[in-house]
């Protein structure tokens, strides 16, 4: 059974990712920044990295409830009485 637990981790090639804490499966997510970026953001690199990937979560559940909504109009809308 896959883990419920996520961990964000640097990988050896400077890579972040989102992945199971357990270690197994590939990872959900993975950003990687440019040299320049990475030296530029520095000691904050990670902060901003958790951030866009919360962004993302965030976008997507957004987008699951606007389609929910809209699914359940259209169900409602076809409905005859």
């Amino acid at each position: 059974m896959p883990s419920p637990l996520y961990e964000i981790v640097e990988l050896t090639d400077g890579t972040v990712a989102l992945r199971p804490a357990d270690g197994e499966g590939e990872a959900l997510v993975s950003i990687k920044l440019s040299d320049s970026a990475s030296e530029y953001l520095g000691e904050d690199k990670l902060e901003v990295i958790k951030a866009m990937i919360e962004a993302g979560f965030e976008a997507a559940a957004e987008i699951t409830e606007r389609e929910y909504t809209t699914a359940g109009t259209e169900q409602q809308s076809s409905t005859l009485h």
